[in-house]
């Protein structure tokens, strides 16, 4: 039973993580965006 559970947990980690790594991207493409747009400006 706790093996189920830890195995749960992970997927959960695992889900929030790779959830984690898109936000992060998204922000770093957002901020290169924002920076190449001030320089044209």
């Amino acid at each position: 039973m706790n093996n189920k559970n830890n195995g749960g947990l992970y997927s959960k980690v695992k889900m929030s993580v790779k959830t984690a790594d898109i936000i992060i991207l998204v922000g770093i493409v957002a901020l290169v965006l924002c920076v190449v747009f001030a320089v044209k400006q």
